[in-house]
């Protein structure tokens, strides 16, 4: 039997350098929000940022394979360039990451929104050159919910590409944390059928229970590019 595990976050260190010039002098409660999670988290937790770690975790807990991904906050910065060049670190680390260790990781491309036209031109090299597998989405962007009419080109090219899109949820940055778990509840299991009729017909791919990384085993499901669903064992696991 062969586990995949889908929800999976990786955090290169040359993106946290990037994150920590952006957020510095950051005031707002998304600049606050990010500076608490970048200082108890991020760079606290070694399965962040070292490979290794995840490989120790995979052997230890019986997972063939992690389907990389960055995860809050994203690169969803208000500067177009850092947005822009954050996701190129990333993008570009995970597809090392991959060719490295082909039996063990996928990679899902992470996008500069809310710049579409930067976002549909990292998604192309991404899946074209990087030969990454997919993308991820967070629950919001900034704020904005993932129907916002500014986004509906990147959905129309990746239904086109055929592509399967994580929807990892995220709570608002209207708090100084990151935890409000009742909006990161809801941000996954509502925004999908929102997406649905806003034109979106390829949810491909998401899930609502926790990364492996960071929460004990719970139930949950994915859903196969072509909305089949199949059940989970442990943590956003697919048995393939």
């Amino acid at each position: 039997m062969r586990i995949v595990d889908v929800h999976a976050h990786y955090y290169p260190k040359e993106y946290l350098a990037l994150l920590e010039r952006v957020i510095r002098n950051d005031s707002t409660v998304w600049g606050r929000a990010v500076q608490e999670l970048y200082a108890t988290r991020l760079t606290k937790n070694p399965r962040m940022t070292d490979i290794n770690a995840h490989i120790d975790d995979m052997d230890a807990a019986g997972v063939e394979m992690h389907a990389l991904s960055l995860s809050i906050p994203h690169v969803y910065f208000e500067d177009p360039n850092d947005a822009t060049e954050a996701a190129r670190i990333v993008n570009d680390s995970i597809a090392e990451l991959v060719a490295k260790y082909p039996a063990r990781f996928k990679g899902l491309a992470i996008l500069p929104l809310p710049h579409t036209d930067a976002a549909l031109k990292e998604l192309d090299r991404a899946i074209t050159t990087l030969g990454l597998h997919g993308a991820a989405l967070g629950g919001n962007v900034r704020g904005a919910g993932l129907d916002d009419e500014r986004f509906l080109p990147l959905y129309r090219e990746m239904n086109r590409m055929n592509l399967m899109v994580h929807l990892h949820r995220s709570s608002r940055p209207v708090r100084r944390s990151w935890r409000t778990t009742g909006w990161q509840r809801r941000s996954a299991t509502c925004w999908t059928p929102r997406l649905a009729c806003c034109g979106w017909r390829r949810a491909a791919s998401w899930t609502r229970t926790r990364t492996s990384s960071s929460s004990p085993p719970t139930s949950g499901r994915c859903w196969s590019p072509h909305g089949t669903p199949s059940t989970t064992r442990g943590p956003s696991r697919c048995v393939a």
